[in-house]
């Protein structure tokens, strides 16, 4: 759906403006309306209803004879002044949309310069800065991380040693715990079980009724609007009509029903009860400093119901640098006895003070 209306042009020779756009001379001075042109649409403007004025309209652009300057309709297959055949000359045509319709001959001038001047996509250049800027920020975490953790080396003495050993001890007896029925272990004996609750189930109980509001958005018609303007290029406008359609919410109270639930206990039996098993009692342990180490003697129970569990056991060597500051540098046994007391070495530790090596001067 369309309307047109007529618009407008201003002579650029005299200054006369708002010449109706049909109007090939002007009225003021006789001047022939030109090719370049531009018209405009007022917002008074003229609404075009007669057969014959819309025709012309959709007829196209008004050309210009080459040969004698006459403006002649669309319609004329030559120069309707000399009889010169039709040539390229002719009145521009123009889309707008409707925020941007021309209201005066500068607007549609300018609405003409910025379509011609908007160029072709150029190709995309790949952006160099990306790329040197990660290689800068690659270069920079390398510095870092040869700063922070390539170790500086230095004489240092070793202070002293220390060494610890330990000995986990576990005896065998009776242990009282508590399970569900159906976890206590065959060889379990003085059981005693109890019902209670082992977890909780939703049942569904009935139902109720609530009264809920359901809204739904329901086309109720449609509306037209101008949704953008044509320049013909012979002094009238198309001006384009759109429809859409009209939505309303649309509400209404509805009964439903809602399950209702309640937590229902389920019940099992939980049992106390005793069974025979190793288990950790006590640790024996021996530490001394600048001796050779040895484990620790354990006294087992006279019942012999007693046995060992598992062994620990822990190596430190005391060293003291330059800068009279002590490092604890803990190791494995083979380790830890090349080192004595008074013995130099070379340390290397990092720049977050943690040690790399010890190794004999």
């Amino acid at each position: 759906m369309s309307k047109i209306l007529m618009g407008v042009w201003d002579c650029p020779a005299c200054g006369t403006k708002g010449i109706r756009g049909d109007v090939y001379d002007c009225p003021n001075c006789g001047r022939v309306r030109a090719d370049d042109v531009r018209f405009y649409l007022p917002t008074d403007a003229v609404e075009v209803t007669d057969a014959a004025g819309i025709a012309a309209a959709k007829a196209g652009a008004d050309w210009e004879c080459e040969y004698c300057g006459n403006l002649n309709k669309a319609t004329s297959g030559s120069c309707e002044k000399c009889g010169a055949p039709r040539g390229s000359k002719q009145h521009a045509t123009h889309a707008y949309a409707q925020s941007a319709v021309p209201r005066s001959a500068a607007e549609a001038a300018g609405a003409q310069r910025e379509a011609a001047s908007v160029p072709a996509t150029p190709p995309k250049r790949r952006s160099w800065r990306l790329p040197v800027v990660g290689l800068i920020i690659l270069a920079a975490l390398v510095a870092l991380g040869f700063f922070l953790f390539t170790p500086r080396e230095s004489i240092a003495t070793v202070s002293g040693k220390t060494w610890e050993r330990s000995l986990r001890v576990e005896d065998y007896g009776p242990r009282q715990e508590q399970d569900w029925d159906e976890n206590v272990p065959t060889d379990a004996y003085d059981r005693q079980c109890r019902t209670a609750v082992r977890e909780y189930i939703e049942v569904q109980t009935g139902t109720r009724t609530e009264r809920r509001q359901e809204c739904q958005s329901v086309a109720v018609g449609e509306e037209t609007y101008e949704c953008g303007v044509v320049d013909l290029g012979n002094g009238r406008f198309e001006q384009k009509m759109c429809t859409r359609t009209i939505y309303e919410e649309q509400c209404e109270w509805v009964s439903v029903e809602v399950p209702v639930y309640v937590d229902q206990p389920v019940y099992d039996d939980f049992c106390t009860y005793t069974v025979e098993r190793w288990a950790y009692v006590r640790t024996e342990t021996a530490s001394e400093r600048d001796t050779e180490p040895y484990w620790p003697v354990v006294e087992y129970a006279a019942n012999e119901r007693e046995e060992e569990g598992g062994r620990e056991e822990s190596y430190i060597v005391y060293i003291v640098d330059e800068k009279e500051r002590t490092w604890e540098y803990e190791t494995n046994l083979a380790t830890w006895q090349q080192f004595s007391r008074g013995q130099e070495v070379i340390l290397k530790v990092t720049k977050t003070n943690k040690i790399v090596s010890v190794e004999p001067k």
